[in-house]
Order: C-alpha cells, then sequence, then structure tokens
C-alpha cells in the first residue's frame, strides 16, 4: 500500500521555476485575487508544493474550482473545475521533503464571475490539500 503524502507547504505564486542546482524560485506568492470586471483572467501563475511521508511513485493532479458555479459543467454541489494539471513524483525516502515546483500553462487562471476559487491537490486520487 502506497502511503499518503503530507503537504508541508502549498504555494501560488506569479512565477515558479528551478535554477541550475535545482533550487526553486517562487515570486510573488499571493493568496488572493481581484477584479473589476467579470469574466476575467489571473495572470500565469505557478503551483510550488513541498512534501514528506512519500514512499514510491505517485500520481498527483492539482485542479483549480471555482466553487459557486452557474455553468453547465458544475457538479450537483456547484463546483466546476477549470483546470487541471499533473504530474508524476517519485521518493525512495519517507523521512525527505521533496518539492515540486509547476507554472500554469497558458495565459493564466479563468475566472468566468465573481465568488469564491479554491486550488485543489490530489495524490493518486485522493484530495491532501
Amino acid at each position: 500500500m502506497t502511503r499518503q503524502l503530507e503537504i508541508k507547504s502549498f504555494l501560488i505564486a506569479d512565477y515558479v521555476t528551478q535554477d541550475h542546482s535545482g533550487k526553486h524560485i517562487i515570486v510573488g506568492v499571493f493568496d488572493r485575487i481581484f477584479s473589476v470586471e467579470f469574466p476575467a483572467q489571473h495572470n500565469p501563475a505557478g503551483i510550488f508544493f513541498q512534501f514528506t511521508d512519500a514512499e514510491g511513485e505517485y500520481q498527483v493532479k492539482v485542479q483549480f474550482v471555482e466553487l459557486q458555479s452557474k455553468s453547465s459543467e458544475a457538479t450537483p454541489e456547484g463546483e466546476c473545475v477549470l483546470f487541471e494539471l499533473g504530474t508524476t513524483i517519485a521518493c525512495d525516502d519517507p523521512l525527505s521533503v521533496g518539492q515540486v515546483g509547476l507554472m500554469i500553462p497558458g495565459d493564466g487562471l479563468p475566472l468566468p464571475t465573481e465568488g469564491a476559487y479554491e486550488f485543489r491537490l490530489y495524490s493518486n486520487s485522493d484530495l491532501v490539500y
């Protein structure tokens, strides 16, 4: 049985990259977005998270979800996944701290209407953050 990832940090930023030595560079950390009109498009953004308690291979997925959507694609709870980004991570030492940095492809974060949005992180289909 695969161990469940323990998320140590989860950041949303304007830009996330990795330098030649393997260090992550995270620029413009934010926790909310403002717009005067909708629909809107936030600038490109990146995700950075640290994890531990991992052993083996994991399929991780980040979703950006509109919580009170009126879209025809919304769930019965009113949630609509606006984008999904995935990658595979592997770790053989559950005591080590792993890091993942991802840039969201395209033009940035879609904001169809005023309201609440959230990022969700899944590991092997289990919600972990």
